[in-house]
């Protein structure tokens, strides 16, 4: 068994007991260092689009393989991660970077919350196709389909503002 103890001082330190070379615990070791770089990394001072790509990179390395989740999801494709790259800087800049969040179908969703538990979804795949919900604080909601490039993104815009703004 392969197990790794981390303490909260110094900032996160994380030295090595012993010096194992067997798989497991060279891959212990990356992964260990990985998050721990997660966390000492400042991100109030990162701008959206750097934010944005982290979050895709991360999403990347940890969906890269069939199964993913332990329940047989599907692998989050290069050409999945670079639609949504392009999808979200192609969004008006006064739009905040979404939340990202890989799905087992192989798709990536993209989500904003307002307040009064309000929100929209969009799943942006491989395919031509993006998928959208989005649910407003007075009860109503809307959903889609709509073609990558379609000009209705300006549609979405205003729902995502109707979502934030609240």
């Amino acid at each position: 068994m392969t197990t790794i103890a981390i303490s909260n001082f110094p900032l996160y330190s994380f030295t090595p007991k012993t010096q194992g070379t067997s798989g497991p615990v060279k891959i212990v070791d990356q992964l260990s260092k990985s998050i721990l770089s997660h966390f000492r990394t400042n991100i109030s001072n990162e701008d959206s689009k750097t934010r944005l790509i982290n979050a895709l990179l991360l999403i990347s390395k940890e969906c890269c393989s069939k199964d993913w989740d332990g329940y047989g999801a599907e692998v989050i494709s290069d050409n999945t991660l670079d639609r949504a790259f392009d999808y979200t800087v192609s969004l008006s800049p006064d739009i905040l970077s979404p939340e990202i969040s890989p799905e087992p179908d192989g798709e990536l969703a993209l989500e904003w919350y307002g307040n009064h538990e309000s929100t929209i979804s969009i799943s942006v795949g491989s395919g031509d196709m993006i998928n959208y919900s989005a649910f407003f604080p007075d009860g109503s909601c809307v959903h889609g389909s709509e073609k990558f490039d379609s000009k209705d993104k300006e549609i979405i815009e205003i729902y995502i503002r109707r979502v934030t703004e609240q």
